[in-house]
């Protein structure tokens, strides 16, 4: 990567400051998150060498944690992170299970993001505790906030410009977090012809799926299983 990040805002301000804390439904924790670049950097360009970046934590309280060292939250990784290293985690903050993480997830992705100077990201908000209108978000979250309670939802990020052919077929594959239709079918679409270079009807013969997902189910099992088995292993 060297030479490919500018001096300008390695780190942007943007990007740190859509995932801080503080709005209505977040944390009410507020960290400065100044990004102090350590390694990796000369004279405005990186040099090959790891682009070291840290965030200091300042508004912190530890003693908020220590019922969690014996008493596990549901769904958190207490229990799991006590378990896996003998008990001697550091559960202070949730340790590095901690969504305070995702701050230098943050700033690695503006990294990455200056060596894609092509691609456009567009990511919102589609959905918050079953609703899907924004207008509506703010009524969910301030609903669960008053039952003590939190809620999920669905963050939408779509790309442009990533060009054709990046990833691999089958393992590291771009689109195969989903189960897309089967292409091949029987109906009569229009689609580019390269010979003639003119966008022409196709009728798909042959013994083809009507819905793959039929059949899905075996492979995603198996899929789960290899993936499992190289995290035990």
């Amino acid at each position: 990567m060297a030479g490919r990040a500018g001096a300008a805002g390695v780190v942007q301000e943007a990007d740190l400051a859509r995932r801080r804390g503080g709005a209505a439904g977040t944390t009410p924790r507020r960290e400065a998150d100044l990004p102090q670049i350590v390694s990796g950097l000369r004279e405005g360009h990186t040099t090959g060498a790891p682009l070291t970046v840290c965030f200091a934590n300042a508004d912190t309280r530890p003693s908020d944690y220590a019922a969690f060292a014996d008493h596990w939250r549901p769904s958190h990784a207490d229990r799991t992170a006590r378990v896996k290293w003998d008990g001697r985690n550091d559960p202070r903050g949730g340790g590095h299970f901690s969504g305070r993480l995702t701050a230098a997830l943050v700033a690695a992705g503006v990294v990455a993001k200056k060596c894609l100077p092509d691609v456009r990201f567009e990511t919102r908000l589609a959905e918050v505790g079953g609703e899907t209108d924004p207008a509506r978000f703010g009524r969910a979250i301030a609903a669960a906030q008053r039952d003590g309670d939190s809620v999920g939802g669905v963050v939408e990020c779509r790309i442009a410009g990533a060009g054709t052919g990046a990833g691999d077929p089958f393992f590291d594959s771009v689109e195969s977090v989903a189960v897309k239709p089967t292409p091949s079918i029987a109906r009569e679409q229009l689609t580019y012809n390269a010979a003639s270079g003119r966008m022409e009807p196709l009728a798909v013969g042959g013994r083809h799926d009507v819905c793959i997902a039929i059949r899905a189910a075996a492979a995603v099992e198996a899929a789960l299983a290899i993936a499992l088995a190289e995290l035990i292993l």
